[in-house]
């Protein structure tokens, strides 16, 4: 499955990665965080104001775990090398139907 039409910004640093989409209002572009291994990889949302598609993937870049994460409520862990946060909306909910463990994702 390709992630085409989303604008995806990479996140790499530490800080990036910590930040995610804590106290963001944006809709328009999904997050890649990438790691250097696999790791045990906690999404968390913790002000975080707006429902988020939640993908982890493994070193193949296939799907290991998703959630759909609520605002404030939800965390979730997976081993991962990669993960993905989409805010989910009318145009991305397609993308979540769609979603299947194991399922290779191209970014």
């Amino acid at each position: 499955m390709k992630l085409a039409g989303l604008r995806i910004q990479e996140c790499r640093s530490f800080l990036s990665k910590l930040h995610g989409f804590m106290f963001s209002f944006s809709r328009k572009k999904a997050k890649i965080f990438i790691f250097t291994s696999e790791k045990n990889v906690w999404i968390h949302m913790l002000f975080v104001f707006m429902p988020l598609i939640a993908i982890w993937l493994d070193d193949k870049k296939r799907i290991a775990d998703f959630r759909l994460m609520l605002p404030f409520m939800s965390r979730h862990s997976a081993k991962a090398r990669y993960a993905i946060e989409i805010p989910y909306n009318s145009r991305n909910k397609q993308i979540f139907r769609k979603l299947r463990k194991g399922m290779k994702i191209e970014f």
